[in-house]
């Protein structure tokens, strides 16, 4: 890993004592895109707890930032499905 945090091909990020793979976060900020909500999304057992993902967001302003655009694409798509 580089030492340049601002680029997005690090494989992880760290909470506290927590680390996460960047693909799993890729994968839900993906489906939210689609339109599917956290919830959902991590029903799958592939998917960390909801709870687990709410707590990253408030832990890390960046993925915060990441989640609310995808949270704003999902409902342009959730709209467009429903015409």
């Amino acid at each position: 890993m580089s030492g340049n945090s601002s680029n997005d091909t690090f494989a992880r990020r760290t909470l506290g004592r927590k680390f996460y793979p960047r693909v799993i976060i890729d994968q839900i900020l993906d489906e939210v895109r689609k339109g599917r909500s956290v919830v959902q999304i991590c029903e799958n057992p592939q998917f960390p707890a909801a709870s687990s993902f709410y707590s990253w967001c408030a832990s890390d302003s960046i993925l915060q930032a990441e989640y609310q655009a995808a949270q704003k694409d999902g409902i342009a798509a959730r709209r467009l499905t429903n015409v």
